[in-house]
């Protein structure tokens, strides 16, 4: 049985692979978040990268990637929900299905959920 930390890891992946964020992305979002907690310096960030050799240059270029990414998917679900091609009470209730998962999910459950979810999400778009 997957610890709880164990869990979210693989629930966080599973989300990761069906979204735009590449995995060299998502680990450069996870640094910058122990820098602004202020638990790494960039210079530390930058040489805990699994890609060795990785310039300051190249981790802001990533980290500013990322970001671009997550801003554009946040217009989109914004845009959608103007334009009436997603219900907004149901992306209510799937953000807090998904923020809650880990406390009320086994490991047994994940690809069930995953399922559930690109089920759930295909039902929400109305167009």
């Amino acid at each position: 049985m997957l610890s709880r930390n164990s869990l979210v890891r693989a629930l966080t992946e599973a989300l990761r692979q069906k979204s735009t964020v590449t995995a060299v992305q998502f680990e450069t979002l996870a640094l910058s978040k122990r820098v602004k907690q202020g638990e790494l310096r960039v210079f530390e960030a930058v040489k805990s990268r699994k890609v060795n050799g990785v310039s300051v240059g190249t981790y802001y270029r990533v980290l500013d990637q990322a970001r671009s990414r997550l801003e554009r998917s946040i217009f989109t679900l914004l845009f959608a929900v103007r334009t009436q091609s997603l219900d907004k009470e149901e992306l209510t209730r799937l953000l807090k299905m998904v923020a809650e998962a880990p406390e009320a999910m086994e490991e047994a459950n994940l690809e069930e959920f995953m399922a559930l979810l690109s089920a759930l999400i295909k039902k929400m778009v109305v167009i």
